[in-house]
């Protein structure tokens, strides 16, 4: 039985092995190319990780290979700069999703801007050159609901 799938995976044309791990996710395609050499070889077209890395990012894609560009979006952040507003933009390394992070200027909170609740800082390891230091706890109760609507599903933030 395992003999008869050795040969029918080798009688498959290794572009269509690699057209259907593009229909999957990264971390599908990552374990599929451990299972043998065959899977790791369609694994490695550029075709399966052009489609896990977004059209906007395609520029990014001049040097190296395209598993190279998503794992450097997954592993290191870009800093998108709009005027004043500041926001981190990085791939989810499992799912391939967009994730974004915003920084504190951009956030719209009761008292923000009292210096006896906030101070605006930099710090070291931040990917912003501002963060929000809150210094006193100002208005009691701090329960804060935020709703946030994704394309593939709704989540709730408390914070």
């Amino acid at each position: 039985m395992e003999q008869e799938m050795k040969d029918f995976l080798s009688s498959l044309p290794e572009g269509f092995v690699a057209e259907a791990l593009a229909l999957t996710s990264p971390r599908d395609a990552s374990r599929l190319s451990s299972v043998n050499s065959f899977f790791r070889s369609a694994a490695q077209w550029d075709s399966v990780w052009a489609t896990f890395v977004p059209p906007e990012c395609l520029p990014e894609a001049i040097d190296g290979s395209m598993r190279e560009v998503f794992l450097r979006l997954c592993d290191h952040p870009i800093i998108i700069e709009q005027g004043n507003k500041e926001q981190s933009f990085w791939l989810d390394k499992w799912t391939g999703k967009k994730c974004y992070m915003l920084a504190a200027r951009q956030l719209s909170i009761a008292l923000f801007d009292s210096p006896t609740c906030w101070r605006w800082t930099s710090m070291e390891k931040s990917r912003f050159t501002e963060v929000a230091e809150l210094i006193n706890p100002c208005n009691g109760s701090h329960r804060q609901c935020q709703h946030f609507h994704l394309i593939s599903e709704v989540r709730t933030q408390h914070m």
